[in-house]
This record gives C-alpha cells, sequence and structure tokens, in this order.
C-alpha cells in the first residue's frame, strides 16, 4: 500500500511539473509573439490589436487543451465519482425533486392561485397556501358530493401536480355542463321524479341558459367540437342491485356548482311533497 501511494504521489509530481512546464512555455511564447507584434509596424492599428487579441486567445486555448490532456486520468476519475455522487442523490432525492419539477410546472402554467376551489385526483378543497414544494388546500367535502368547507387542512406534495388531473372550479365567468345522480327506491314512481327532477333543474337553472350557451358555442367554434345541448337533461340508468337513478345534467357556472345542486335538490324534494 506504501508503494501504490508513493507511486501515486510521483504521478501526480510529474503531472504538476508539466503543467507548470506548460504554462511557462505559454506565458513565453505569448510574451515573445506579444512582443513582436507590437514591434512590428502595421499600416493599420486596427489590424495589430486583432492579431494580438488572435495570440492571446490561441495562448489560453493551448493552455486548457495541455492542462486537459497532462490530467486526463485525473478528470475521468473526478467526473465518475460526480457521477455516482449524483446518481445517489438523484435516487434518494428523487420525491423532493419531483415536488420542486411540480412547483416550477405550477408557477409556469398557473392552473390556480390562492382562494382557488380546486380538485387533486381525490383531494377537494380551497387553495391557502403553495410555495416550489408542497399545496395547502382547506378541506371541501367530505367528498366530491357536499360543497362545505370542513376546517381541515390538506397539505399535497407538489410532485401530484405531474402525475393527477387538476379541476379549477372558480373561474367565475366559466359555464360548465355539471352532472350529479339521485338514487330512487325500487317502488318510487320513477317517472314523476323524473318530471318533478327535471322541472327544477329548469327553474334553478334558467338564469344561467342564454350566458352558458353563447359562452360554450363560442368555445365549440374556437376548437372545433360539437357542444351538447346546455338545456337541463334526466337520464334514466339502472344500478346493479335493480335501483333506479336519475342522472341530472345542468349548466352553471363552475364557482356555483355545489350550490346549484343543493337548490335542484330541495326544490326536486318540494315538487314531490
Amino acid at each position: 500500500m506504501a508503494f501504490v501511494q508513493q507511486v501515486l504521489e510521483w504521478q501526480i509530481l510529474d503531472q504538476l511539473l508539466s503543467s507548470l512546464f506548460l504554462l511557462v512555455v505559454i506565458l513565453t511564447s505569448r510574451w515573445l509573439l506579444l512582443n513582436g507584434l507590437r514591434r512590428w509596424s502595421f499600416g493599420d492599428g486596427e489590424l495589430k490589436r486583432r492579431w494580438m487579441v488572435h495570440v492571446k486567445n490561441l495562448a489560453f486555448i493551448t493552455f486548457a487543451l495541455g492542462l486537459f490532456v497532462i490530467w486526463a486520468t485525473e478528470l475521468r476519475t473526478f467526473a465518475l465519482s460526480v457521477a455516482a455522487i449524483g446518481a445517489a442523490l438523484a435516487i434518494s432525492m428523487k420525491e423532493m425533486i419531483l415536488c420542486f419539477l411540480g412547483g416550477m410546472y405550477k408557477a409556469s402554467v398557473r392552473p390556480f392561485d390562492i382562494g382557488d376551489r380546486i380538485s387533486i385526483g381525490e383531494v377537494h378543497g380551497e387553495v391557502i397556501d403553495h410555495d416550489l414544494v408542497s399545496t395547502t388546500l382547506l378541506e371541501i367535502g367530505p367528498g366530491k358530493d357536499f360543497p362545505h368547507l370542513t376546517g381541515r387542512q390538506i397539505s399535497l406534495p407538489n410532485s401530484q401536480l405531474l402525475s393527477l388531473p387538476v379541476i379549477n372550479e372558480s373561474n367565475r365567468r366559466r359555464y360548465v355542463l355539471h352532472t350529479f345522480k339521485v338514487p330512487l327506491k325500487r317502488m318510487t314512481n320513477w317517472k314523476k321524479a323524473e318530471q318533478a327532477l327535471l322541472q327544477a333543474g329548469r327553474e334553478i337553472c334558467s338564469p344561467y341558459l342564454e350566458a352558458a350557451r353563447w359562452q360554450l358555442s363560442r368555445m365549440g367554434e374556437r376548437e372545433a367540437i360539437e357542444i351538447p345541448s346546455v338545456d337541463p337533461q334526466v337520464s334514466v340508468r339502472l344500478s346493479d342491485s335493480g335501483h333506479v337513478q336519475l342522472i341530472m345534467r345542468v349548466p352553471a357556472p363552475g364557482v356555483k356548482l355545489g350550490q346549484i345542486e343543493q337548490d335542484i335538490l330541495r326544490r326536486y324534494l318540494e315538487l314531490l311533497d
């Protein structure tokens, strides 16, 4: 081991001496060439300065290439060490790196801001804080069927922004077609319930129909897609247990979905009574 250590020390010493010799040769050559150019009479002063700059740049490039050749073995070993350390850090800090990438994505795309009501995967809430690492929501729920604040805070890592869809419900000028289910008992008169639900939807959503129709038609023209009718509609579906489900679809501003759904359900129950 002592012999190997001595050999390594002699090898590094040889490289240091070679680097010093190269530096002396480059500096001497540079000095001689610059002095020769200064004494040489040029007809054009700009041409003289240009040659002097070329000499300085050539000396620097030659010195850098020489050092690279002399220290190539050590540089290769150092590069491998840096690559190994980088790979280990990337593996151990994978989640943190993804959080930073999610934060950069959020900062560039801006899918939401403070005060917006959003859904990320199964989490639904109001944004109260966000940074490059995490996003904090005030939970709305429980679940997506209840539009009320629960008072609980949910902290989500920004890495989820890279893998889960983000739904922003807080654009007050954007209308959407909202869908919700109304289950019925097996012996219920489903035709009467369907008419009551449809009437409730028309009454509650009548103030939004024209604005929603205009906005969605404009979106269809801009994106070259066919937009379905915005009029309230009720579909009938049978569940696996044989019960009837009424599927209500109505137009509404994104920020009022929970309120409008509640108003329709309350009016529906009044009509049934």
